[in-house]
């Protein structure tokens, strides 16, 4: 995630007028359009999302930026999308064997004969 994202800096200027939502193309999940472009991640990847209601709270959000520049830090839910999507998938399998190595040790798993 970009440093601008969690600093009070301006990243641009606001470079479109409409902000929009709609299915994805593949009608699996929902977009967000700014005029005529699928919003991306900041690793360039289209941001598809699971609900309709999701998709225009983050609409909102980028409806919400003003002409003078794109403030990242207004957007919570941005954030919160981009980090679930891309960070989330990464992650996740060494998390899982990670705990799956410890729980060996746990003595609550462990069995006792009697």
């Amino acid at each position: 995630m970009p440093m601008s994202f969690m600093t009070g800096s301006i990243v641009g200027k606001r470079f479109y007028k409409k902000v929009t939502t709609r299915e994805a193309d593949d009608g699996n999940g929902w977009s967000v359009m700014l005029d005529y472009r699928t919003l991306k991640t900041p690793s360039k990847r289209p941001l598809k999302l699971p609900t309709l209601s999701l998709a225009k709270a983050i609409a909102a959000e980028w409806d919400f930026q003003q002409t003078d520049g794109i403030r990242p830090f207004t957007m919570p839910l941005m954030k919160l999308a981009c980090t679930a999507l891309e960070r989330v998938p990464v992650v996740r399998p060494k998390i899982i064997d990670n705990l799956m190595s410890k729980f060996s040790q746990d003595l609550v798993f462990l069995s006792c004969s009697t």
